[in-house]
C-alpha cells in the first residue's frame, strides 16, 4: 500500500493460502486482502478511464499526481501479471484499460506540442498573462516527465516527453534571444523602448524558473544584452565628454543638438540599477556634463556683461571706432552662444541657465534700442554736412567715416538671431529701416554728383564736388555707396578731353577766333582740375594756343590770296567772324580786306563796262562772263560788307544792272535779226544770228 507496488504480492498471496490450510487465522486475513488488492486495482483502472488526456494541462498537480499513480499501480500489475491473475479478477482488462490510457497519453502529448509550439509562435512577450499560463504548462510538463519517470514505464514515452520539452525550451530559448538581439537595435535615443522592453524581458526570464539549463541559456543572452547596452552607454559617456571640451574649446555651436543628446544620456539613469554598485555611471556622468555646460554658461554670461557694460559706457559718449565695432561683433557672436545655451537649458529643463540667458537677451535689447535711436541722427548729419557746400572738408570726412561704423554696427545688429520669443520685430524692422536709409542716402548724392557733372557744370563745380568726393575717404561700407574717385576723375579726365577736342576742332574748321578766345580762356579755368586730371589742362592749352596763333595766320593769308585772285568763293565764311569782333585789331584788319576788295571790284566793275562796249564777238562774251560771275560771287559772299560803287549803287545793283544791261544788248539783237529777216538780208541774217548765239553761250 504505501509504494503502490505488487512485486513479490502474489508470493504472499501464495504462503498466505498455504498456512491458511494449517490455522484458521490465516485463512481467515487471505480474502480481505485479496479483496482490498482487487480494489486498490480497479480504482486505479477507473482513475485513468476517466483521465482526458486532451487537457492534460489543465489538471493540477495534485490530480497529475493521482493519476501517474494508478499508472503506477496498473504498471506494478502488469509486471506481475502472471502470479496475481490466479488471485484478482480482471487483470487482463485493467491492463487493457493501461494500454489504452498509454496510447491516448501520447496522442495528447503530441496535441499538447502542436498547442505549446502554436502559443510560443503567436504569445508575445509583453502579454505577462500569456506568457504566465506558457510557462505553468511548461513547469506541468516538467512534473509529468518526473512522474512518468516515477512509473517506470517504456522509456519510448518518457523519451517523448523529453523530446517535447526540449523543442519547446529551444523555442522558447530561441524568441527570448531573439528579442535580446533586437534590443540591441534598437535607436539609443529611443529609451523608453530600451526601458520597457529590459523589464519585459527580465519579467520573462523570471516565469521560466523551472528548469535551470534554460534559465541559465536565457540569463546568458540577457547578460551579453545588458552588456553591450553598457558598452554602448559607456559610448555615448565619451562622447558626450569629447562634445563638452569641444564646446569649450569653441563655443556651443548647437544648442538643441546638445541638449538632446545629454538629455537623452539623462533618462538612461534607470540602467544603474541593472549594475552592481561599484559600476553604476550613467548618473555620475550626466552629473558632470550638466556641471561642465553650466561653468560655460556661467563663463559666458561674465564675458557678455563685460561687453555690454564696454559697448553702453561709449554708447553714452557717442563713441564710434574700429574698437567699437569689434566688440560689436563680439556681442553678436556672444548673442549666438547665449541663444545656443538658451535652447540647451530648455531641451534639459535647467530655469536658471533660461533665467540667466533671457535677462541678457533683455539687457542686449535694451542696449540696441537705444543705439538705433542715435543711428538716426548720425544719419540727419552727415545729409545736413554733405549738401552744405561750405561745409570743412575735416568735418566731411569725420561725419562719414561715423556713418561708416553706423553701418558697420547695424550689419552685426540685423545678423543677430532675432527670435520673437524675446526679441521684438518692431526693433530689427526699424534697425533695417535705418541702414536702408543711410544706403538711400548715399545712392541719392552719387546719383546727384553724377547728374551734375555735365557739359554744363563749370569747372569750379566740379572741382568742388571732388574736392568733397575725396573728403568722404576710403571706408569700407561707405565706399561702396558712394561716388568712386577714380571714376569721378575718369569722368572730369573725358571732360577736360573734350573740352579741348572741341576748340581743336573749332580752330580747324572754323574761323570764329573770338569764340576760339573765349573757349580758350573759360578752358584756361579747368587748370584748378590740373590735380585730379594730370596736369592735362596744361598740358593741353599751349598746343590750343599755338594751333589758335598759326590758323589766324593761315587764315590771314587766304583772305589776301583769295582778294588778290579775285577768288570770292567762300570768303564771307573768313570775313563774317572779322565783322562782328568787338577786337579793335580785328576790326581794323576787317577793313582793309573790305577795302581791297572794293578796288578790286571797282576795277572789274571798269573793264566790264569797257569790255561791253565792243563788238560781242566769242572773246569778247567770255571775258563779260568772266567778270559777271566774279561780281555776282562777290557780292553773295562779302556784298553786304562793301560799301556803295559806282554812281552811289552797292554791288548787288550794280550785277543787277548789268543783267539788265545784257539783256537790253540781246534784245537789240533779236530786234535787228527779225529786221533782216523782214529785208532778207540773208548774209546779215547770218552774221546776226551768229551773234545771238555766242551772246547766248557766254552770257545767257
Amino acid at each position: 500500500k504505501k509504494s503502490h507496488r505488487f512485486n513479490g504480492f502474489h508470493q504472499d498471496l501464495g504462503k498466505l493460502k498455504a498456512w491458511g490450510a494449517l490455522t484458521d487465522n490465516c485463512q481467515k486475513l487471505l480474502n480481505p486482502v485479496i479483496a482490498h488488492a482487487t480494489t486498490i486495482v480497479k480504482e486505479a483502472a477507473c482513475e485513468i478511464f476517466g483521465f482526458d488526456e486532451k487537457e492534460i494541462l489543465l489538471y493540477s498537480e495534485a490530480t497529475l499526481q493521482q493519476v501517474f499513480l494508478s499508472v503506477k499501480v496498473l504498471n506494478s500489475i502488469r509486471e506481475n501479471r502472471h502470479g496475481l491473475s490466479p488471485f484478482i479478477e480482471g487483470v487482463d482488462d485493467m491492463l487493457n484499460t493501461l494500454d489504452n490510457f498509454l496510447s491516448r497519453l501520447k496522442l495528447g502529448f503530441e496535441k499538447c506540442n502542436e498547442q505549446l509550439s502554436s502559443t510560443i509562435q503567436q504569445v508575445s512577450l509583453r502579454d505577462k498573462q500569456g506568457f504566465q499560463e506558457l510557462a505553468t504548462h511548461m513547469k506541468k510538463l516538467e512534473a509529468i516527465s518526473v512522474l512518468l519517470q516515477d512509473c517506470s514505464l517504456e522509456d519510448d514515452l518518457f523519451l517523448f516527453i523529453e523530446f517535447i520539452r526540449k523543442a519547446i525550451d529551444s523555442k522558447i530559448v530561441g524568441r527570448f534571444s531573439d528579442a535580446c538581439s533586437n534590443l540591441k537595435g534598437i535607436h539609443y535615443g529611443i529609451q523608453t523602448e530600451w526601458f520597457e522592453q529590459l523589464n519585459m524581458l527580465y519579467d520573462v526570464m523570471s516565469m521560466i524558473s523551472y528548469e535551470g539549463h534554460i534559465r541559465k541559456e536565457m540569463e546568458s543572452s540577457y547578460i551579453v544584452m545588458v552588456d553591450g547596452m553598457k558598452s554602448h552607454l559607456k559610448e555615448k559617456s565619451a562622447a558626450l565628454d569629447k562634445m563638452s571640451l569641444n564646446a569649450l574649446d569653441y563655443g556651443l555651436t548647437d544648442g538643441k543638438r546638445d541638449g538632446n543628446e545629454v538629455d537623452i544620456f539623462a533618462k538612461y539613469k534607470w540602467f544603474d540599477d541593472l549594475l552592481p554598485l561599484e559600476e553604476r555611471f550613467v548618473q555620475n556622468c550626466s552629473i558632470k556634463i550638466n556641471n561642465d555646460y553650466f561653468r560655460m554658461f556661467l563663463n559666458l554670461t561674465e564675458s557678455t556683461e563685460g561687453i555690454i557694460f564696454y559697448l553702453q559706457s561709449n554708447a553714452k559718449n557717442s563713441h564710434f571706432s574700429s574698437e567699437l565695432i569689434d566688440t560689436t561683433t563680439e556681442l553678436r557672436n556672444s548673442f549666438l552662444k547665449i541663444l545656443e545655451f538658451s535652447k540647451f537649458g530648455s531641451i534639459i529643463n535647467n530655469h536658471e541657465i533660461i533665467t540667466h540667458a533671457t535677462r541678457l537677451f533683455l539687457k542686449t535689447y535694451s542696449y540696441i534700442q537705444a543705439r538705433v535711436c542715435e543711428y538716426q541722427e548720425i544719419l540727419k548729419d552727415w545729409i545736413e554736412t554733405v549738401s552744405n557746400k561750405n561745409s570743412d572738408l575735416d568735418k566731411v570726412t569725420r561725419s562719414t567715416e561715423v556713418l561708416n561704423f553706423v553701418l558697420c554696427e547695424t550689419k552685426e545688429v540685423i545678423q543677430m538671431p532675432w527670435n520673437e520669443d524675446i526679441w521684438n520685430e518692431d526693433l530689427q524692422a526699424l534697425t533695417k529701416t535705418v541702414q536702408c536709409g543711410i544706403l538711400t542716402a548715399m545712392v541719392d548724392f552719387t546719383k546727384q554728383v553724377l547728374h551734375t557733372l555735365n557739359d554744363k557744370t563749370s569747372y569750379e563745380d566740379i572741382a568742388r564736388l571732388i574736392t568733397q568726393v575725396q573728403a568722404f575717404g576710403d571706408f569700407p561700407e561707405t565706399s561702396m555707396h558712394l561716388p568712386r574717385l577714380e571714376s569721378l576723375k575718369e569722368t572730369v579726365r573725358n571732360r577736360v578731353s573734350n573740352d579741348a577736342k572741341k576748340i581743336e576742332d573749332m580752330v580747324e574748321q572754323t574761323s570764329e577766333f573770338d569764340e576760339i578766345d573765349r573757349l580758350l580762356i573759360q578752358f584756361e579755368k579747368a587748370a584748378i582740375l590740373d590735380n585730379f586730371v594730370s596736369q592735362e589742362v596744361s598740358s593741353r592749352i599751349r598746343p590750343l594756343r599755338r594751333l589758335r596763333t598759326d590758323r589766324e595766320e593761315v587764315v590771314s593769308g587766304c583772305i589776301t590770296d583769295m582778294i588778290e585772285k579775285n577768288d570770292f568763293s567762300g570768303l564771307g565764311a573768313f570775313l563774317q567772324p572779322l565783322s562782328n569782333s568787338k577786337d579793335q585789331v580785328k576790326r581794323k584788319k576787317f577793313g582793309q580786306y573790305v577795302e581791297k576788295i572794293n578796288k578790286s571790284l571797282k576795277d572789274i566793275d571798269s573793264k566790264l563796262f569797257f569790255t561791253s562796249c565792243n563788238e560781242m564777238d566769242e572773246e569778247t562774251c567770255r571775258v563779260i562772263a568772266s567778270l559777271q560771275k566774279i561780281l555776282e560771287e562777290a557780292n553773295e559772299e562779302v556784298g553786304k560788307y562793301l560799301p556803295k560803287m559806282r554812281y552811289g549803287h552797292n554791288i548787288k545793283e550794280m550785277v543787277e544792272g548789268n543783267k539788265k544791261k545784257f539783256n537790253a544788248k540781246f534784245n537789240s539783237m533779236l530786234y535787228n535779226m527779225e529786221s533782216a529777216i523782214k529785208r532778207k538780208e540773208f548774209v546779215s541774217l547770218a552774221k546776226i544770228n551768229a551773234r545771238i548765239n555766242i551772246f547766248a553761250k557766254h552770257c545767257g
